[in-house]
């Protein structure tokens, strides 16, 4: 359970993040982080082959924004598009 609270927190802070105040960005990514850090959930995250690795708003966004134009490039090189 803690997993999915943790998972749309972070999603939550990727596509909320831009339009929030700065004080509940770095208060929620301050609880992801904490959250993440902890045995039971590090256990989780690396029994399902991911790898913690808390960072910074700035970072969390900076890796969001990365994503995001990585995928739009493979869209347009495939040719996907939204139906």
């Amino acid at each position: 359970m803690l997993a999915l609270v943790i998972g749309a927190a972070a999603d939550s802070a990727g596509r909320g993040a831009a339009r929030a105040p700065p004080a509940i960005v770095l208060r929620l990514n301050a609880e992801v982080n904490r959250a993440s850090s902890g045995p039971e959930m590090r256990q989780f995250m690396l029994a399902d082959g991911a790898m913690p690795a808390p960072q910074s708003a700035a970072q969390f966004a900076a890796a969001i924004a990365e994503d995001i134009s990585r995928r739009q490039k493979l869209a347009r090189q495939q040719s996907i598009t939204v139906e």
